[in-house]
């Protein structure tokens, strides 16, 4: 043929062929590549706040996922949220036993409805976990895996970070656990009632504990099915309640006792299973050394501070060791009292420090009526312990070992603010678990910001520097790389 001795036309041809197989190459290579992530995950994760790269403990418990479970996206096709997406693809890629579905509310009624019963609605983007047979199955609105802020300027409202590796991670073990383990909180002696204490019951919730009263003259419950907590009683237990606690700890029962400064000091049945522990309260406030403002909190946009606002140092312990792991180790303290230390030592109790006051702190005298914070001759030195956990050998059968949490303050454990500005509820969480003795993975999983940091200059020093980088610096350099170009190209 004519054409095929047509130079022009043959070279043509070649390239049209080298055109159509790189094409063809770039898109088998696209495709490889996308398989490759949709079932390994290998792509890094190169964002500004980390969405998809997880914790050890997240890592830990895909790995050891062993049977199916569904992730239902309640969505019209298209609405998903993106970040929402990307995490769940990561976690279907990570176990082939992970199934991601997005379901259309209006178009599955059936689906919807069954899953209703644990929610009052499901809105857009709520995400239900199921296992197998869909007979254990936990619902999580998107305004759970989310945590939002106060705009001070505006007076609005903004989301300021993401929950989603921490949700998800907390639905998988929920729905492949085989035990659910409860916190009853006691009450009758004048505690903190239950009612009060819906942001700690949904953080216990929201991570697979239930919550449960303990009502005056009820028996306590199995050793191996939760932890009692006491929370600030203002009257004492009478023998029999007493008789009943010790029993319970004997055979293994987990407590959490946590006192405030509003708790009386004369409670002699409380202080006789606390004894069990070796432990108690001292009277009075931890107050921080005011002239050392790294050991108090202080509000970044109103400079506010109190020294009984502590920032607790924290020790070292299996209730401590997530935290410190992943660096949210920072515990808010608010008004605490002392653990009281041991008169004698006994050989069957353990006590480990968890939080402690800094040097300089002070117990103040709680007789003593003051309009500042600076210590006074009388109020003896710290640093104090603000919590504990103690370990109460059994050397008989180390299955009736029993364990005990004290805490010195109702409002770090329980307000707002401290479970979610601060990482006490990753505390709480941590030290619940240690006394119930409950093995499951510990998430060590924390909130990813939602917000792109921004460059903040603080000195003229540093105005100066950009000023004399950007104005003088560079245009010189590019003024000497264009005279050494010129030059060189003048002697060719």
């Amino acid at each position: 043929m004519k054409f095929l001795k047509d130079r022009r036309l043959r070279y043509g041809g070649y390239a049209v062929i080298a055109t159509v197989l790189v094409i063809a190459a770039l898109v088998g290579v696209n495709v490889a590549a996308k398989s490759i992530e949709d079932n390994w995950a290998l792509r890094l994760d190169l964002s500004y706040n980390s969405l998809t790269k997880f914790s050890d403990s997240t890592k830990n418990a895909l790995a050891e996922l062993d049977q199916p479970i569904t992730y239902y996206v309640m969505a019209a096709p298209g609405s998903e949220n993106a970040q929402l997406m990307e995490v769940l693809d990561r976690f279907r890629a990570s176990n082939g036993n992970i199934t991601v579905t997005t379901v259309d509310p209006d178009k599955n009624p059936g689906l919807v409805n069954k899953f209703r019963g644990s929610a009052s609605s499901l809105s857009s983007n709520t995400v239900v976990v199921a296992n197998a047979d869909e007979t254990r199955f936990k619902v999580y609105p998107y305004s759970t895996m989310i945590n939002t802020a106060v705009n001070q300027n505006t007076g609005s409202y903004y989301i300021s970070s993401y929950k989603f590796e921490q949700v998800l991670a907390q639905g998988l073990l929920y729905v492949t656990s085989p035990k659910t383990y409860t916190a009853y909180f006691m009450e009758g002696h004048g505690e903190t009632a239950f009612a009060s204490l819906s942001t700690l019951t949904t953080l216990l919730s929201d991570n697979n504990y239930n919550s449960e009263v303990l009502p005056l003259g009820a028996d306590m419950p199995d050793p191996g099915s939760g932890v009692v907590m006491i929370l600030n009683p203002q009257r004492d237990i009478d023998e029999t309640t007493r008789e009943s606690m010790m029993g319970y700890a004997q055979n293994g029962g987990g407590f959490v006792f946590v006192w405030d400064v509003s708790t009386p000091s004369d409670l002699p049945n409380f202080q006789a299973v606390l004894d069990f522990y070796n432990t108690g309260f001292e009277q009075g406030v931890v107050v921080a050394n005011i002239d050392d403002p790294a050991q108090y909190y202080r509000h970044p946009q109103t400079g506010a501070s109190s020294p009984v606002y502590l920032l607790a140092n924290v020790g070292e312990h299996e209730v401590t060791e997530p935290l410190t792991q992943a660096g949210a180790a920072d515990i808010l303290a608010v008004t605490p009292l002392a653990i009281k230390p041991p008169e004698m030592v006994k050989n069957e109790v353990t006590i480990t420090p968890l939080l402690t006051s800094g040097a300089g702190s002070f117990l103040a005298d709680p007789t003593v009526q003051r309009s500042d914070f600076k210590r006074r001759d009388n109020e003896p030195l710290g640093p104090y312990n603000l919590a504990a956990a103690i370990l109460r050998h059994n050397f008989a059968d180390t299955s009736k070992d029993s364990r005990a949490v004290v805490i010195g303050s109702v409002s770090s454990i329980a307000a707002y603010d401290a479970l979610h500005t601060f990482n006490n509820g990753a505390f709480v969480l941590s030290a619940l678990k240690w006394a119930a003795k409950d093995e499951a993975v510990n998430l060590s999983v924390y909130s990813k910001t939602a917000q792109r940091g921004t460059l903040q200059i603080t000195s003229m020093s540093e105005i100066y520097l950009l000023a004399g980088l950007s104005i003088l610096l560079l245009p010189l350099l590019t003024l000497a790389a264009a005279l050494i170009v010129t030059l060189r190209r003048r002697h060719l």
